[in-house]
């Protein structure tokens, strides 16, 4: 049974493998300068982009192995190079862009520092936030619940900190878990706003479940902002922590749904045929529906994702279209070859063929989205 480690000694992901005669083939790289190692048991991956346990100078490598003396583990030609294995192709870790790209942007299901234990989350947003910058992302939204404790003002500062780092304009949702007075102080002055970029009209509400509902003023606001969009000939994108996409196991449930003012959002969204509604809150995905003109997606953030990846995902808009890649925080980006998923909450390997009797909208491998065709 092999394992790769990252952080504490105690987050592990597995991969059983039966007892045999024949031999196995452990590869593992050190990627010294960034930071981070990779495993793979003959061609099957332990893991891609595994964080070390510190930063620190290396001037020892040590190889431990496990058995007993009547099952003894054994090594047989052990090399070390500076060099890949011949025959070994490592995957890239970020999609590379085609030629006709307008930008890349960058979005983040919930980082809720301190709901998978404070350090951890603050490990798996800090290891986020590099390889955002690694992406070439010239924006990143962020689906709310920042912090888990809304009382705690640290959290708030911590977070942001982070966020600081990206290159690009950091963009936030208010999530349920974020006081309003402490999201305006330190996120965005309004919890309602909207901004264009690139002939996109990116519309942010508050609406944070637990059938709170949307008052009349924020449709109103909804409403006008996909008005000029449409009169502008704007594709629109709609970010909100919960979802009005309720069809699913999880928006079923109160705590899960917008309430009042959701069946009317719904109705601006078809009727202007908003491209995009994108939220967190399930700590599930990444999941994708779509309904008209408007695909729903919902993202599984890097905070205790359960049925996913922890992850964060590349939208690469090009003239046409928009294509959509999740990037596992320890993996290279999914495939549409990808056979199985990492799932955290029960730590094991999930095979995608299982997953979707379950979750039909669990979304395998990259989506492509067409876009609206504009009058020249």
């Amino acid at each position: 049974r092999a394992h790769a480690a990252w952080q504490h000694a105690y987050w592990r992901i597995y991969r059983d493998y039966p007892l045999a005669d024949d031999w196995y083939r452990l590869t593992m790289r050190l990627d010294l300068d960034r930071g981070t190692y990779a495993a793979w048991i003959d061609d099957e991956p332990l893991g891609e982009e595994l964080p070390l346990c510190s930063r620190d100078p290396i001037d020892h490598i040590y190889l431990g192995l496990g058995g007993s003396p009547d099952s003894p583990a054994l090594i047989d030609d052990l090399t070390v190079s500076r060099s890949a294995p011949q025959g070994r192709q490592l995957r890239d870790l970020l999609p590379a862009p085609e030629a006709n790209l307008q930008f890349r942007m960058a979005v983040i299901g919930d980082p809720q520092l301190g709901f998978g234990g404070y350090t951890a989350d603050v490990a798996r947003f800090q290891h986020t936030v590099e390889q955002v910058n690694r992406s070439g992302a010239e924006l990143t939204l962020i689906m709310g619940d920042m912090v888990h404790d809304n009382d705690n003002e640290q959290a708030y500062l911590d977070l942001k900190g982070m966020a600081d780092q990206l290159k690009g304009p950091v963009h936030y949702v208010r999530g349920n878990h974020e006081r309003l007075d402490l999201y305006q102080k330190h996120f965005h002055p309004q919890a309602d706003f909207a901004f264009e970029h690139q002939g996109w009209r990116f519309v942010f509400i508050d609406a944070i479940g637990n059938q709170r509902g949307l008052t009349e003023k924020q449709l109103q606001f909804v409403e006008r902002e996909f008005q000029q969009a449409t009169e502008a000939g704007e594709d629109i994108v709609l970010c909100l922590h919960v979802s009005p996409w309720q069809d699913n196991e999880r928006g079923r449930g109160a705590y899960n749904q917008i309430g009042p003012g959701r069946d009317r959002l719904v109705e601006l969204l078809d009727k202007h045929q908003v491209l995009f509604c994108l939220s967190g809150h399930y700590h599930r995905g990444l999941w994708h529906h779509t309904q008209n003109a408007t695909h729903y997606m919902v993202f599984g953030g890097t905070a205790q994702a359960r049925q996913g990846w922890l992850s964060w995902c590349i939208f690469d808009i090009y003239p046409d279209r928009v294509v959509i890649h999740e990037k596992p925080l320890y993996f290279a980006f999914e495939r549409p070859d990808s056979k199985a998923f990492f799932a955290f909450n029960e730590n094991e390997w999930t095979p995608y063929s299982e997953a979707l009797k379950k979750f039909p909208y669990l979304q395998q491998g990259p989506a492509v989205i067409s876009r609206r065709t504009k009058p020249e």
